[in-house]
């Protein structure tokens, strides 16, 4: 790792391969120190940003993750924007789901225990909200969708 260290708050992004993850390093790397994490590098990567091979779905991969985010940046977080989970369109039953979404994120919050995190962001699906109208917005206070 040859970023040059400067006094930039850091802020880690799981999930930082995937099209809002990249936009999001991508972003702020003007005003932050950036670590993004996930399974595989991002094809772009930003010249001020660090990126730290991460598998939310294994024990040893999280922890030897955030063993060289503290080698590298030290034990202080600004925040971590955590973006990283299952999704998908067809509807059909994943164990991915429990395994990265759930799983992976008990994993994530147990290893940041012992950082200095002030801040976290979690970003998740809106699928379960009801489908909008073209145009509508979709919030936090919009309706869900009734189970199957």
């Amino acid at each position: 790792m040859d970023l040059e260290k400067e006094n930039k708050p850091l802020i880690l992004v799981t999930g930082s391969a995937g099209l809002i993850g990249s936009r999001v390093v991508e972003s702020l790397s003007a005003d932050y120190m950036m670590v993004g994490m996930d399974v595989k590098e991002p094809k772009q990567r930003t010249a001020k940003s660090d990126f730290i091979e991460c598998d939310l779905t294994k024990d040893e991969s999280v922890s030897s993750a955030f063993d060289m985010a503290r080698e590298r940046h030290g034990d202080r977080i600004a925040s971590v924007i955590h973006l990283a989970a299952y999704y998908d369109f067809t509807g059909q039953p994943s164990d991915l789901y429990q395994k990265l979404t759930v799983e992976g994120t008990f994993r994530l919050l147990k290893e940041l225990k012992e950082f200095q995190t002030e801040q976290f962001v979690f970003s998740s699906s809106l699928l379960v909200m009801e489908e909008a109208e073209e145009g509508e917005k979709l919030t936090e206070f919009s309706p869900l969708e009734d189970e199957p």
